[in-house]
């Protein structure tokens, strides 16, 4: 038999397990969607879709892991301070409060006493260094938003340079020609005014500078105005300042339109724990996600509805991880102008936030399924296609005649691969049958070759 056959392209996913950790590749992938013709609005699609990735991710591990680590050092540490107490104690009690909790009472010998302050001086000092590494957090998510609207800003340049290059100021005509390549040369003029507009203005004068130089409303809405500010300032805090609240952050946050009662004294430390990160997240995800689409629709008019389309790839996205909140704010988001909406995308929008409501992990069966159907009953409904049918059936969590809408949807052209992905056919994939209706295509292999 021929060597041929070594050599089929099959898809293939390698694993390859080393010392220092696991390395997982693929020969295949999925490509960037064929929507997206030119090359600024591929930017902006890759850009959008990367940052909704990295939301997710900090949504689902940073938060959960940063808290869990210093619990799980704060446990380990004050077991190993009961642990030495008890060893170097003449003697000790135990005792149970009227709230319930247990208190421990160590006689010390005076000799161990200086011991003693010593071991408890190494406890403290360990979880500050835990609790340092979760405020760290807060800066990393920081981080990743000011990487964002560096990249943001750069694909703004290239689609609109007028604006950065006036931020630079006159250019004498000699340093211009005694360039050997002026493409390269302008590149990194505009790379340079990019780099001035973030090293010399605050995170929220940047938003500033995008409304006014390429004339968009940037004036978020509150309360994200108001948290996203909070947001930076207490980074701000925990950068230069060791997480200690000084007159600066106060007066900052009530200019913002916080009041004081509802901020941390001036003096106090900052704390940041999983349920702050977790909002913070949020609503750092969201002024990103929403600048860059305002960007997208109003310099790149011819590709608005790409804008569109890609919001509602995002909002599936959210609702694939069950962050249902992230979900309806995408899609309130991508309605604030239906310039562009035809029926068939207002239908698949109503579908995802009907969806956001059916999985909604706060809410029980019965106020799920009463929301979704609110939702769908702003819709209209008069036209719509098999593959509709499907998923308004899915919605309303009637499965009747499911095996029979699936056969008409697949007819359509619905794919195997859509069935088994999409969220809106979640509870559908769990009944017999159901997928039977979506047949795989089939793979081909070669004929073998004679010897």
């Amino acid at each position: 038999m021929s060597d041929d056959n070594d050599k089929i392209d099959f898809l293939r996913v390698l694993v390859r397990q080393e010392s220092h950790g696991t390395l997982v590749s693929f020969n295949f992938g999925q490509g960037f969607p064929s929507g997206y013709s030119d090359e600024p609005v591929r930017k902006l699609g890759r850009l959008s879709n990367e940052w909704t990735s990295f939301c997710i991710s900090f949504f689902r591990a940073v938060p959960e892991i940063s808290n869990f680590g210093f619990q799980l050092a704060k446990g380990s540490v004050t077991e190993d301070f009961m642990s030495f107490l008890r060893e170097h104690s003449i003697s000790n009690e135990r005792r149970e409060d009227e709230d319930g909790a247990l208190e421990y009472s160590f006689i010390v010998h005076e000799d161990d006493a200086v011991l003693v302050l010593k071991e408890h001086g190494k406890s403290v000092r360990f979880l500050r260094a835990a609790r340092a590494m979760e405020s760290a957090t807060l800066g990393a998510l920081i981080f990743e938003y000011e990487s964002f609207i560096d990249r943001l800003l750069t694909a703004c340049s290239e689609i609109l340079p007028e604006p950065f290059i006036a931020e630079l100021g006159a250019i004498e005509a000699k340093e211009v020609f005694t360039q050997e390549n002026i493409e390269e040369y302008r590149k990194s003029l505009l790379s340079k005014s990019v780099d001035s507009i973030l090293r010399h203005r605050s995170h929220l004068e940047v938003l500033d500078w995008i409304g006014e130089r390429l004339s968009i409303n940037t004036s978020l809405p509150e309360p994200l105005r108001r948290e996203f500010i909070e947001i930076c300032q207490r980074r701000h805090l925990l950068t230069h300042n060791g997480g200690r609240v000084n007159k600066r952050y106060i007066d900052l946050c009530v200019a913002a339109g916080w009041t004081k009662e509802d901020l941390p004294d001036e003096g106090e430390y900052v704390q940041v724990g999983r349920k702050y990160l977790q909002r913070s997240t949020a609503r750092v995800c969201q002024v990103a996600l929403f600048v860059l689409h305002m960007i997208w629709q109003k310099h790149l008019p011819n590709e608005r509805r790409s804008s569109i389309q890609n919001l509602l790839s995002v909002s599936h996205d959210f609702l694939e991880e069950g962050l249902t909140k992230m979900a309806r704010r995408v899609i309130d988001f991508a309605r604030f102008s239906k310039k562009d909406f035809d029926i068939r995308l207002d239908m698949y929008f109503r579908i995802n936030e009907a969806l956001s409501w059916l999985l909604d992990p706060n809410l029980d069966e019965a106020e799920q399924n009463k929301r979704a159907q609110a939702v769908l009953e702003k819709g209209d409904w008069s036209v719509t296609t098999p593959i509709v049918d499907l998923a308004l059936a899915c919605v309303r969590r009637d499965f009747v005649a499911i095996h029979e809408l699936a056969v008409k949807a697949n007819e359509a052209g619905m794919t195997y691969n859509e069935a088994r992905t999409f969220v809106v056919f979640g509870e559908a994939r769990g009944i017999d049958g159901f997928l039977d209706c979506f047949p795989k295509s089939l793979l081909e292999l070669p004929s073998p070759s004679p010897d």
